[in-house]
């Protein structure tokens, strides 16, 4: 092989690298793209379909309101869709707790942990209202 041919050959190969690095900034950029494009299915999404209260789910899944079945109501969720949901949320057992001990004479109750916080109130006509968001 001539200087020449050799000098031809290593710039088909520099020229080759360019043009796969090249490629692969084009690919990582239209992945982020594509990533970025796709909904994300949120904690609070997930726990829900989990727990069967997808239903329940708003603000684009960073809350979730629940309200169970009072004396004076003929429908509303099971008190375990939301002890599913507290659980699946990783909440501290004192909240459940603090919410099974809660009366219907005292005011909205509530609790934090982690970037979440549930908000609560019970009635006897109106049953368990419960209300939990993401910051």
């Amino acid at each position: 092989m001539t200087e020449e041919q050799k000098a031809v050959a290593s710039l088909r190969v520099k020229e080759d690298r360019k043009i796969a690095i090249f490629a692969i900034v084009v690919a990582v950029v239209l992945a982020g793209i594509v990533i970025s494009i796709i909904p994300q299915t949120t904690q609070i999404e997930r726990v829900a379909k989990n727990c069967g209260v997808e239903y329940a789910v708003e603000e684009e899944g960073r809350s979730i309101f629940l309200d169970t079945r009072g004396e004076a109501e003929s429908y509303g969720d099971h008190p375990s869709s939301l002890k599913c949901v507290l659980d699946g949320l990783e909440a501290p057992p004192y909240i459940w707790d603090r919410m099974l001990s809660t009366y219907s004479s005292e005011p909205p109750q509530a609790a934090t942990w982690g970037r979440y916080t549930v908000a609560w109130m019970y009635r006897l006509d109106t049953g368990m209202r419960m209300s939990i968001s993401h910051e």
